[in-house]
């Protein structure tokens, strides 16, 4: 819950951009849930985790992790980072509880600091500011070298870390000097991860006929997109939801723009698109608004084929009694040849024969079933009279049984 959190945190203070980057530290620390979580996010892609149980910053991807066996001043700073806020926000933490009067309930404090730095114009905008409980608490000002306070509650915290002076200087340096540095490493050494550009795969989906219809797209990368509805090629403000995005599992991202079909006749269906951006890339994606290939319940329910959802354990079980029933036979047949061999054969093979011809019709019924069943159609009748023949034949001796020419054609 915490990394979701903090997925969120990141996303929703990223100033969208074609040309900039961004390199962000983010440390939460929540009371009576989870301890204290950090992370390191460089363009929206986590880089280095700590947390409570760890006495080390850790590398995520295998590039970083190779990237500071050689600059290892790198992963000495998130560790040392990393172990002072533990303590720092824990007693921080317990302060600001008091001084809002708030001693009970979950609390949740979050300092987010970092650069975003813009290829083009070789801008760098640095920021180190505190939230509680998801709102503004204080922010860093590297002019007066002083911490602004939103909040009174924040007046102590706020006193406590103007007098620290060393630990003003030191995060001075590293929001002037080190963090758009470091993102520049960063963005040249993973840059087949950190610049890539992923398409997403985008659809139409509607619950019922007469709700609305949501154009989302899924496993895009990097997180700066838009996608919005149009009619007759202009954008629409009204009847949509605002666009949201989100991440996924897999450090891609997702995206959903809500139409409200109420505002649209069936005749004007046609005048309506979906369209999909990504940063830096002049392609667009354009999905026309048509019955024909929104995906919903109904049509899940009435149109998809009964192949595609039973298929897969039809054919485990009855590939497993197939096995079962060649078992069987294959004992049968031993009994049988033994039989024949210790001059037994009229009593033994007549008491073991309809055993046999009845395996067979259950085998020969399994299989014709199964390609009825995947066909449908009306050629199995021949194979049908098959296994009724062999059904019958359990007064006759199973050489005449092996003798019969099985005509299924699967």
């Amino acid at each position: 819950m915490i990394i979701h959190f903090i997925a969120a945190f990141s996303l929703l203070s990223h100033v969208v951009s074609p040309v900039k980057h961004s390199l962000k530290l983010i440390f939460i620390e929540s009371s009576g849930v989870q301890d204290f979580v950090g992370v390191l996010w460089a363009d929206e892609t986590e880089l280095v985790h700590c947390n409570t149980n760890l006495n080390k910053a850790e590398p995520k991807p295998n590039w970083l992790k190779e990237f500071m066996k050689s600059n290892q001043e790198h992963n000495d700073l998130y560790t040392q980072e990393c172990l002072h806020s533990q303590h720092f926000f824990k007693d921080t933490l317990n302060v600001l509880r008091r001084s809002c009067s708030q001693t009970e309930g979950v609390h949740t404090l979050q300092r987010m600091y970092g650069c975003e730095w813009d290829n083009e114009t070789e801008e760098v905008k640095s920021f180190d500011r505190y939230g509680y409980d998801g709102e503004d608490l204080m922010e860093f000002n590297q002019e007066t070298q002083t911490w602004l306070i939103s909040t009174p509650c924040a007046s102590i915290v706020k006193h406590k870390l103007d007098n620290q002076q060393i630990r003003i200087a030191d995060i001075n340096h590293y929001l002037t000097n080190v963090c758009s540095k470091w993102l520049k490493q960063y963005l040249d050494y993973g840059k087949y991860f950190l610049q890539r550009t992923d398409w997403p795969s985008v659809s139409l989906l509607q619950k019922t006929p007469s709700s609305s219809v949501s154009c989302h797209a899924t496993g895009f990368y990097p997180d700066r997109a838009v996608m919005f509805w149009r009619k007759d090629g202009k954008k629409l403000y009204q009847f949509t939801d605002r666009e949201q995005i989100y991440p996924n599992q897999d450090r891609t991202f997702q995206i959903n723009v809500v139409l409200k079909l109420s505002s649209v006749t069936s005749e004007d269906w046609s005048r309506y698109d979906c369209v999909f951006q990504l940063s830096a890339v002049k392609e667009d994606i354009i999905i026309k608004l048509d019955q024909k290939v929104i995906k919903s319940n109904r049509d899940y329910l009435i149109c998809t084929s009964p192949e595609e959802n039973n298929d897969y354990y039809l054919e485990v079980f009855v590939g497993f009694f197939f096995v079962l029933l060649i078992i069987v036979l294959v004992f049968i047949v031993y009994k049988i040849t033994v039989d024949e061999s210790n001059q037994k054969k009229d009593l033994e093979t007549l008491k073991y024969s309809p055993i046999a011809a009845l395996v067979l019709a259950l085998i020969l019924c399994c299989l014709t079933g199964v390609h009825f069943y995947k066909t449908n159609t009306g050629k199995q009748t021949k194979h049908l009279t098959q296994i009724f023949t062999l059904y019958t034949l359990y007064k006759y001796n199973l050489r005449s049984v092996q003798k019969l020419t099985f005509g299924c054609s699967m």
